[in-house]
């Protein structure tokens, strides 16, 4: 699904009370391994590890990762064992429905996930064992997302759109760096907005996958200003979300695109950009999904 080309939709309510054109990337319709960034990252993915099939894979993440979801699903379809490191939980932490099906499932606090990651792959069984990078951070996840900026490059043409400003939820880099790749010899100027990381972690992760794509060496935007630590939200955060939320008509994850909106909203309120550029594009890297969850 390498061709999926998400539609760029017009906000026509988020237009009239911003003052300038906002145009949603509906990145949420990606329709594979759960969809958003962190499906079509996997399905970049699920493509390499097809030409030699490991016998197990495992990954990273918190309780509400959409990427551990994506890599669940990618190790289904594979019909292969899939193991996480699940980090900020404790034994009485109830688990989605996706982690209930780990084979090994190791739950640490933040300060230890890089060892529990070692100790994940260093007693796989398996002599053929992949560990998926956190947060789809791979080559095929950021040529993924060069792709989907020089098709959103096509579509704001289409638009007459000459100049935006692009802002993407940004965790570890790959779908930021993917798309400065893919709009570097365009007007277009993307913002990552934090997720996750202070700025200092955030640029180097954007940078580690722009290296991978050859580039472009130029400087890096991305907006901490929002931001509270993962899976803490400011009443600010709470507020926006649901505001747009309601506006869109779509529930937003307040750890993901919820951040991109509330940057959206600041930028707008301060004025400072609306002469520069043409329009606002916020990447719907992902909608609230909720399913069922039990006691671990």
């Amino acid at each position: 699904m390498s061709e999926f080309v998400a539609p760029l939709e017009v906000s026509a309510e988020l237009s009239d009370s911003l003052g300038k054109l906002v145009l949603i990337k509906r990145e949420d319709l990606f329709p594979l391994f759960g969809g958003g960034s962190k499906g079509r990252k996997t399905a970049a993915l699920h493509g390499e590890l097809m030409r030699a099939l490991p016998g197990a894979i495992g990954s990273v993440g918190g309780l509400q990762s959409n990427h551990l979801r994506s890599s669940a699903e990618l190790a289904k379809l594979l019909s292969i064992p899939f193991d996480a490191v699940v980090h900020n939980a404790s034994p009485r932490t109830v688990l989605p429905a996706h982690l209930r099906s780990c084979r090994r499932l190791l739950i640490c606090n933040a300060a230890d996930v890089s060892s529990a990651i070692r100790d994940l792959i260093s007693t796989a069984p398996e002599r053929d064992f992949v560990f998926v990078p956190g947060g789809g951070h791979h080559l095929p996840g950021a040529l993924a997302y060069s792709e989907v900026g020089r098709e959103l490059a096509k579509q704001l043409t289409s638009f007459g759109v000459h100049r935006a400003r692009v802002l993407v939820p940004s965790g570890t880099g790959a779908t930021q760096a993917g798309l400065i790749h893919g709009l570097a010899d365009t007007p277009h100027h993307v913002t990552g907005v934090s997720v996750g990381r202070q700025r200092p972690q955030g640029v180097r992760g954007v940078r580690e996958a722009l290296s991978w794509l050859g580039g472009p060496r130029h400087s890096i935007c991305f907006d901490t200003e929002g931001f509270t630590g993962y899976g803490i939200y400011s009443d600010e955060l709470r507020r926006v979300t649901a505001l747009y939320s309601s506006a869109l008509g779509l529930a937003l994850d307040p750890q993901y695109v919820g951040r991109a909106f509330l940057a959206l909203d600041r930028i707008a309120s301060r004025g400072a950009s609306h002469n520069v550029f043409d329009a606002y594009v916020v990447v719907m890297t992902d909608v609230l999904r909720t399913e069922p969850e039990v006691p671990l």
